[in-house]
């Protein structure tokens, strides 16, 4: 619409009509997919009591309107891989034709100096055909053809005519490359289909190659021998140009393990195969019970391989275009994984869903392109995502207090902020109310920061509720954890890229001299050491906060108790609430260490420590203890 703005020469006026007209579009983006039609449904609404002058205007920018069909959805993205795949394979096969061409005259020159030298060129009849019905009269053509025959020369040997006239016909043949591209719904299908195209590959290029040694004169008889076991190893590095690409669009929960095998077969391979993975659970890297590898970890792993990889939320396809382009076109394999979001367990929308989930860098950007010259500083690329110099993205959040005063804090944005808004996982975050705050607690951006060991500030988010108010809430330990190894994950990742790995810190400091900066990102190997807060802290309720583990006694996370019950069923007088409902251990002596390590494992929130058994006599420690150890 800009660009229709720009090119009309328009005004104030101008740029308000191509907004209204780009707002009615949008609305009716999900019903009407083809964009003339759109175009017309959105300028009937917006001309409405339009002036002349108006209306003259919104004419003028219909002129430079565009045409195609509409992609309304995330889910709809398919539709933009097929048109950028059709278009690649319209250039690969103008770049096959421009190279067949050449060669099919230079066999029918051949095939035509053979037939012209022969005694059946110089026959009446055939010089009849040449001469022409009206001037046949001026010639004798029976005795022009007994001058002419006893110079005809003997014809090409059998054998060579018909390799020849074998070899024209193929190269002359319809080509292996569909009207559309050809596309296919699982792996294995992908498989089959780069198979059955190999035979007729094998024989162009077979056809091609005889063409060529026949052109220049260079073909011999051990050339026999050659290509009677011509196959696809035989292939040079120009002939995989006649393969056709096959398009794979599989959904991540239907890549079982056994496709994830033909998956990395494809990937292995020299064939274009483009694969399209497509995932739906920004949440995914934080699950443990999956039987299949995260959409994530199979991107990473391609990246360090000879294959095409790029790895994007839905709502950055479009800025990443040409990365696509580039993919569509590269010699071997590529694979896209793509985040559309659908907002089933959300209270965010797909879109903001998937946005969300690149910014908490729980599905960050990054491309890996083998084609480009240099090594991996070159072909990796993490440069589309937000805050790359920072641990995580960080924003200012505004609010105002019970005394109606204008407060702000800065909070980084974290896979618990995505978390927190599933409904899978709300039960694993605690609601503390205003009256229970203390300076002790930090923003969780801070604690994700911070190595384990020691005493930790206790972490939390804010979140608002339904009448505006807003609430801090706790999340779970095990959470915060799975959190941090993920972020640990997505370091690795930027360091592939160039960013604050050992060799680009060691050329920061080489620029600036002795003392140049550090990494911000906190150490992968000094398990405990920097970030980490050594002041005693004190939990919601004033107890001290326990450290976060070994847990040696029976403990509880009072101030993260969720007062679910769980634990007050089993026994009540183990285990008390405090005057503000959260749990806390009352006499432990009137339980048992098997309670206590039951009571452990329906905690939904995980705030039990079970410690160690306090009476030596019970039997079934050994079992017990083995039971304990993950919750301590």
């Amino acid at each position: 619409m800009d660009r229709l703005v720009e090119e009309s020469r328009g005004g104030e006026t101008c740029q308000n009509l191509a907004w209204a007209m780009e707002d009615e579009m949008r609305r009716g983006a999900s019903q009407i997919g083809e964009m003339g039609a759109l175009w017309d449904q959105a300028e009937k609404e917006v001309s409405r009591g339009l002036g002349k002058d108006d209306y003259a205007i919104l004419m003028r920018l219909r002129q430079g309107r565009p045409q195609g069909d509409i992609v309304a959805s995330q889910s709809e993205i398919g539709l933009v891989l097929s048109h950028l795949a059709m278009e690649a394979q319209r250039k690969r096969e103008s770049e096959v034709k421009e190279r067949l061409q050449p060669l099919s005259e230079g066999v029918w020159k051949i095939l035509k100096a053979d037939e012209m030298g022969s005694l059946e060129a110089r026959s009446a009849q055939r010089l009849e055909g040449m001469v022409g019905t009206k001037h046949q009269g001026a010639f004798d053509l029976q005795t022009l053809s007994a001058v002419l025959s006893p110079s005809a020369t003997e014809s090409m040997d059998p054998k060579r005519k018909r390799r020849l006239k074998r070899t024209l016909n193929r190269l002359n043949a319809d080509y292996p490359f569909a009207p559309a591209p050809y596309c296919v719904g699982t792996v294995s299908e992908g498989r089959e289909m780069i198979r059955s195209l190999c035979k007729e590959v094998i024989s162009l290029a077979k056809a091609v190659h005889l063409a060529a040694l026949e052109t220049t004169h260079s073909y011999r008889p051990h050339h026999d021998a050659y290509f009677k076991n011509f196959n696809l190893s035989s292939l040079s590095a120009e002939d995989w140009l006649f393969f056709p690409q096959v398009v794979v669009m599989i959904d991540a929960e239907d890549l079982s393990p056994k496709e994830e095998s033909i998956l990395w077969d494809l990937l292995d391979s020299p064939f274009p195969v483009r694969i399209f993975l497509q995932t739906h659970d920004p949440l995914e890297p934080l699950s443990k019970t999956l039987e299949r590898s995260s959409v994530m970890s199979l991107s990473k792993r391609a990246a360090t391989g000879e294959s095409f990889v790029l790895q994007t939320p839905a709502s950055h396809l479009p800025r990443m275009s040409e990365t696509l382009q580039r993919g569509m076109t590269y010699k071997g394999p590529s694979l896209f994984t793509v985040l559309v979001g659908n907002g089933e367990h959300s209270s965010l929308d797909g879109e903001t869903q998937s946005r969300a989930a690149w910014e908490a860098r729980l599905f960050p950007i990054f491309s890996s392109d083998p084609s480009k010259k240099g090594g991996m500083a070159d072909q990796f690329s993490v440069e589309n995502n937000p805050a790359l110099d920072a641990p995580w993205a960080i924003h200012t959040v505004s609010f105002e207090d019970t005394e109606l005063q204008r407060g702000e804090e800065e909070h980084a944005f974290t896979p618990l902020d995505i978390a927190a808004c599933d409904n899978r996982w709300t039960d694993r975050f605690a609601v503390v109310p205003p009256d229970m705050w203390t300076d002790e607690m930090a923003p969780a951006g801070d604690r994700l920061s911070q190595e384990p060991g020691g005493i930790l500030p206790i972490p939390y988010l804010l979140m608002v509720d339904g009448e505006g108010v807003l609430h801090r809430v706790v999340p779970e330990q095990t959470l915060i954890r799975e959190t941090r190894n993920w972020h640990k994950g997505w370091i690795r990742l930027a360091q592939w890229g160039g960013i604050n790995n050992s060799y680009s810190l060691l050329a920061r400091r080489e620029a600036k001299g002795e003392g140049g900066e550090e990494s911000c990102f906190p150490s992968l190997d000094d398990e405990g050491k920097g970030g980490r807060v050594d002041t005693e802290v004190a939990s919601l309720d004033r107890a001290p906060l326990p450290p976060s583990g070994p847990h040696l006694v029976p403990t509880i996370d009072t101030a993260r108790c969720s007062t679910c019950d769980e634990c007050i069923k089993l026994n009540k007088r183990m285990f008390v609430y405090n005057a503000n409902k959260k749990a806390e251990i009352g006499d432990l002596e009137a339980g048992t260490f098997r309670e206590m390590v039951e009571a452990a494992e329906v905690c939904k929130v995980a705030v039990i420590h079970p410690g160690n058994p306090w009476n030596p006599d019970e039997p079934g420690l050994e079992a017990l203890k083995e039971r304990a150890a993950p919750f301590n």
